[in-house]
């Protein structure tokens, strides 16, 4: 798969089932951008990621809001959204342990 194409993988059951009727939605590893692509007009989409060549791609791809972060600190007040998801198949977390 080439820069700036979204990969040919099915979304989730578990996303696809959520009502997200004005809600605001983290997702914590965003990948190239799928999972943003489909939720983007679905609710209030936020992205968090730690590697700036996905990040770039992932925003080129969707258009959508996503961060870079590169320690433990999120750049949101507490209690901000109301659904948090996370990919843990490929999502890579630093530990200092």
């Amino acid at each position: 798969m080439g820069q700036h194409q979204l990969p040919n993988t099915p979304i989730p059951k578990q996303i696809l089932d959520l009502d997200l009727t004005n809600e605001k939605l983290l997702e914590i590893g965003t990948g190239l951008g799928l999972i943003g692509k489909y939720l983007q007009n679905k609710c209030d989409y936020y992205g968090i990621d730690n590697d700036l060549d996905i990040i770039n791609n992932n925003i080129y791809l969707t258009q959508n809001t996503v961060y870079h972060i590169s320690n433990d600190s999120l750049p949101f007040k507490d209690n901000y959204f109301d659904i948090i998801i996370i990919d843990r198949k490929s999502t890579r977390l630093n530990s200092s342990h």
